[in-house]
């Protein structure tokens, strides 16, 4: 299909009762207003209107109760039941049921999904697996379809899913549907049920990653309707175009059209990229990551887009806080009300005094690493640091002018301002960058290596303590495609840099932003996604049997018998065939089945007499990953 593209309905009970029309102007559409204002009703309407649009695929509608199916076995719902729900009784309906999943508007038809599909059970698995710790599993039991859930943390057995937590079936069921290729549109009320504001963000991205033309089999139009903040996607002002705003059941929908003059506005756009998550949102994070500003967090979005991290789902909140004044206030409360705060800190912080530093005095992984390399404690160390430093800059001046006064601190100096303050700037952000090879020819060299040394010392103990310094200066000095002419406005440089990323090489990205990548790969410790890893070991399962009897002479018959025998249905997820190696030994050739499982190392040729572990791990990649 070509967007955009036009949809009508009409509701007897809504807008006054005559044709509507929503504008698709890409694969992700949101509905945005008040309860009671029609979201739901439009949503259901365009399952049927949606049919000819959804490339000759389903038309699938998540509801808002999607869990309804569970709640009679996890909570009392009558009231005359025992005050111990009936956890253990959940179940996910016969196997014919499975006929019917597409139609169904709850996760019951999801589940059902994840069990006739393996590949899109392995992506939904890996997820819980490596970002919440958790191991699903499907099985029938007396003729009836059960899921059951382990964390893999070592807390508690497995149990059934009505004991999960309502998030996490929620996500299961809205993720199934998502990979589904079996779906074309996918109508979803209130993604955000249950969820926790950082799985929200998650499941956002998730979206946006399959949202798209549905003549392309491995995109689907997606429509939701949301009451949260987190589902509004507005990295750009055209954007808006993508939101229909709902006010009442009697006022029609309202679209901004994209043409509109005021959306080519770059206050409008700088305006939009600053609205996010208010700082009483990281009450809720574990973690927060504070930035200075706006330029700052467009860099941190964008770099986390870009090498696949996960803050929110670590549990971190990044606050763009407004000036380097306000970081320590953060930092401290932050800690009073139990959180962590990381922080990206421009180097003049460091430069301009210690008050900052001493933030950071009491930590215990900075103070451990200042005793180990030899100091007193983290407080000395930073005492030490930063008198040293002070004297060698008003001492040794003249040994870096010539490429300190070229540097932006120096350079864009405020009329009238000491210079001692840009002297130390543009010192410490000259020295930091250098190698010791760009120094061999400075005057007083040693002083310079010493300092460095020192300096270098002190940030490793600030990272050990979550602060991390940007060595050359201030986020701008990281650019490397903005245009120049740009720099002007400091948000839409920030936004045109981000926008460059898109397609970068994650090596090329974690070189150039170096420190900025580091604060974040703290900031969402959290496990990489690894479907290689999950295919591997059924893969395994299949290979290693069908090679003993392929030395004993079996045939292709044979082969997909024993696989289907080790693996069930999931052994649809391989074509098992007969080849040979050098024209006379012979091997198994093994290829992936499946249109939404992107893995490299496909087909694999595995000869009887190969060590399959070994062979498998270097097809798949598995070795280079660790």
């Amino acid at each position: 299909m070509t967007f955009p593209t036009s949809v009508e309905f009409e509701i007897p009970e809504l807008f006054g009762g005559i044709q509507r029309t929503i504008t698709l102007h890409g694969g992700l559409t949101t509905l945005v207003g008040p309860n009671g204002s029609g979201k739901t009703q439009v949503l259901r309407c365009l399952r049927a209107v949606l049919k000819e649009h959804a490339g000759g695929r389903k038309v699938r509608y998540l509801s808002g109760g999607r869990l309804a199916h569970l709640e009679g076995y996890r909570s009392n719902v009558q009231g005359n039941a025992s005050d111990t729900p009936n956890y253990d009784g959940a179940r996910f309906g016969q196997s014919n049921s499975a006929r019917y999943r597409h139609r169904s508007e709850t996760a019951f038809g999801d589940f059902h999904t994840l069990n006739v599909r393996p590949d899109l059970q392995i992506m939904v698995c890996e997820r819980l697996r490596a970002l919440f710790k958790r191991r699903m599993r499907l099985d029938w039991e007396t003729g009836q379809l059960r899921a059951t859930f382990q964390r893999t943390d070592g807390a508690g057995t497995q149990y059934n899913a009505a004991q999960e937590a309502s998030g996490l079936l929620h996500l299961v069921a809205i993720l199934a549907a998502l990979y589904d290729d079996e779906v074309g549109v996918l109508l979803l009320d209130e993604p955000e049920a249950s969820l926790h504001p950082q799985l929200q963000e998650f499941l956002l991205r998730e979206i946006k990653r399959v949202a798209g033309d549905p003549l392309d089999k491995g995109k689907k139009i997606v429509i939701v309707a949301t009451h949260s903040t987190a589902f509004l996607d507005l990295r750009h002002s055209q954007h808006l175009a993508r939101m229909v705003f709902f006010t009442d059941a009697g006022t029609a929908p309202l679209q901004v059209t994209p043409d509109r003059d005021e959306l080519r506005s770059k206050r409008l756009r700088s305006l939009l990229v600053q609205l996010g998550q208010s700082h009483k949102e990281a009450f809720f994070a574990p973690r927060a990551l504070l930035v200075e500003g706006p330029s700052d967090s467009v860099i941190c979005r964008g770099l986390e887009r870009n090498l696949g991290l996960h803050l929110g789902v670590a549990g971190t909140q990044l606050i763009p806080v407004g000036g380097k004044d306000v970081v320590p206030s953060v930092v401290k409360l932050m800690k009073l009300v139990g959180k962590k705060a990381i922080v990206l800190a421009d180097l003049d912080y460091i430069a301009d005094g210690r008050e900052f530093v001493g933030t950071f005095a009491s930590d215990k992984q900075a103070m451990e690493l200042a005793q180990h390399m030899g100091h007193r404690d983290f407080a000395h160390l930073a005492r030490e640091a930063h008198n040293r430093f002070c004297q060698t800059v008003e001492d040794h001046w003249e040994d870096i002018a010539a490429h300190a006064m070229s540097h932006s601190y120096w350079t864009n100096r405020k009329a009238g301002e000491d210079e001692t303050i840009a002297r130390r700037r543009a010192a410490m952000a000259v020295l930091m960058i250098s190698a010791e090879s760009d120094r061999r020819g400075w005057r007083n060299q040693e002083k310079w290596n010493g300092l460095h040394r020192m300096l270098d010392g002190l940030f490793t103990c600030l990272e050990g303590a979550g602060c991390f310094v940007l060595r050359k200066g201030t986020i701008e000095h990281y650019y490397q495609c903005v245009k120049p002419e740009s720099r002007t406005d400091k948000v839409i440089a920030a936004i045109e840099e981000a926008d460059a990323m898109e397609g970068k090489d994650r090596d090329w990205l974690r070189d150039r932003y170096g420190d900025i990548v580091r604060a974040l790969d703290y900031a969402s410790q959290a496990p990489l996604i690894d479907e290689a890893s999950s295919v591997a070991v059924l893969l395994l399962a299949v290979a290693a049997p069908a090679l003993c009897v392929l030395a004993r002479g079996a045939d292709e018959a044979e082969l997909s018998a024993m696989a289907r025998s080790n693996l069930g249905d999931k052994a649809a997820l391989f074509s098992v065939s007969k080849t040979y190696v050098d024209e006379e030994v012979p091997a198994l050739q093994i290829d992936l089945v499946s249109e939404v499982l992107d893995i490299e190392g496909f087909p694999i040729t595995l000869a009887v007499d190969c060590n399959v572990n070994k062979e498998v791990e270097h097809e798949l990649g598995l070795t280079r990953n660790r």
